[in-house]
């Protein structure tokens, strides 16, 4: 069916739709051709940052400008250039002088970051590497033709999304997501409590969009440390970024998340696949380019 122009003046959506999506009328395409709820939290982040902080700028830059003084000393203050620098202001420069990178600068970097990937990559160097390349289990890059309806979770901060989508035999593609906050008790308390609490949250995410009957198969965007044995298999090495929940480094996360979803027992969801955010990345924008090779965060 014809799906009516958004409500902000958005036409991209004008687009004839052969997905299952209940409500698919809700859904705006946007220019990358994926299809955003509305009311997600994906689509009202598009109009919430760089053009909005761009005007606020704007406005406070005038806003001052109208405070200067009028007449004579307005056109000073608006005129006036130094012409010598002042001895704080030497001070201040050499100070700072070593943090100007150039191009010698640059490629030393590069050099250094190319050796301790290569270090990584050794099976004897591995544990001293600083780059730790640990292996990811994905066989093959998608094709573009994968279908079907899936969730995704995204933990790598104070915060986590749930993502709900669909893949279409057009290559469509309908997302519906979520963003949960991490209380800090939670975030340094038992482990048992974190993944009750990222199960409840997924639990009400599928409740409200009534696919709790679904069996539906999740990917687990886990951004830690982790030994991965499998697929979905995979062992926390360390927690980072101010994470510190007992009971859950050298276990495997995946085993821990479907317990809590089996202790609740009133949604269907099945753990597939655990990865890092640069994997996920990478399976993203090959599904939709086959020359992508390269997932960079």
């Amino acid at each position: 069916k014809q799906i009516p122009m958004a409500e902000n003046g958005d036409t991209h959506d004008n687009y004839q739709r052969s997905n299952s999506f209940k409500d698919s009328d809700k859904y705006v395409r946007t220019r990358s051709g994926t299809y955003v709820r509305r009311d997600s939290d994906s689509y009202s982040r598009k109009d919430s940052s760089m053009p909005e902080f761009r005007s606020a700028l704007k406005s406070r830059l005038q806003k001052s400008k109208d405070e200067l003084p009028q007449g004579l000393m307005r056109e000073v203050l608006e005129t006036y250039k130094p012409n010598l620098l002042t001895r704080r202001r030497r001070l201040i420069e050499d100070f700072v002088r070593d943090l100007m990178l150039n191009n010698d600068h640059i490629h030393v970097m590069e050099q250094q970051m190319r050796d301790a990937i290569k270090m990584g990559l050794k099976k004897e160097n591995h544990e001293n590497a600083s780059v730790k390349c640990f292996p990811t289990y994905v066989k093959e890059l998608p094709n573009g033709k994968e279908q079907g309806k899936f969730l995704s979770l995204d933990l790598g901060g104070t915060n986590f999304r749930v993502i709900f989508m669909e893949l279409t035999k057009d290559k469509e593609f309908m997302m519906d997501s979520k963003i949960y906050a991490i209380p800090h008790s939670v975030m340094i308390g038992p482990g048992v409590e974190l993944f009750d609490h990222i199960a409840n949250c997924l639990a009400n995410f599928v409740t409200e969009r009534d696919i709790q009957e679904e069996t539906l198969p999740l990917g687990f965007t886990f951004s830690f440390p982790l030994q991965q044995e499998g697929l979905n298999k995979a062992t926390l090495v360390k927690w980072t970024k101010g994470f510190n929940c007992a009971g859950v480094e050298g276990e495997d996360v995946v085993v821990l998340l479907q317990e809590a979803l089996e202790r609740r027992g009133d949604v269907k969801i099945e753990v597939c696949a655990i990865l890092n955010d640069t994997t996920g990345c990478l399976m993203s924008c090959a599904w939709r380019d086959n020359r992508c090779r390269i997932g960079l965060i």
